[in-house]
């Protein structure tokens, strides 16, 4: 009678590739939240990469869950900091101390004297919502 027993098996679980992808692309897009495009595609690769990852089945696997969470909230955050920022940067220049320190941000990434309203694209603080939806 053999009395050896294999304990490789009992810890080879099956995995999931695309459910793995899902929660590395989930957990990356949170990460870089700060770099917007590159949190966009891969909240958005992490939700794509979920679904795919069920297989015929109807049922998601837990990372996979945990992938679309994650990469649902980086896709939501992104957008609205960016309709956050862009709904209230008029606002934000008028303030003289805030003025400063965007113009000394600008200057110093594009080198020389940059016009904020001409960069931005900010004529009329009444009229921008409506120009930069339509």
């Amino acid at each position: 009678m053999n009395d050896e027993f294999d304990y490789r098996d009992m810890y080879n679980v099956p995995t999931n590739k695309f459910a793995v992808a899902s929660l590395a692309c989930g957990a990356i897009a949170i990460i870089t939240f700060a770099s917007l495009y590159l949190s966009v595609i891969l909240g958005s690769l992490a939700i794509i990469f979920a679904f795919l990852s069920r297989n015929g089945t109807r049922r998601l696997a837990q990372y996979s869950r945990i992938g679309i969470i994650c990469g649902s909230i980086a896709v939501v955050g992104v957008f609205a900091t960016v309709i956050y920022w862009y709904t209230h940067l008029p606002e934000l220049l008028q303030n003289p101390t805030y003025r400063e320190i965007v113009q000394r941000i600008m200057n110093n990434a594009l080198g020389g004297d940059v016009d904020l309203e001409k960069f931005f694209g900010i004529t009329d603080t009444s009229n921008y919502m409506f120009r930069l939806f339509f």
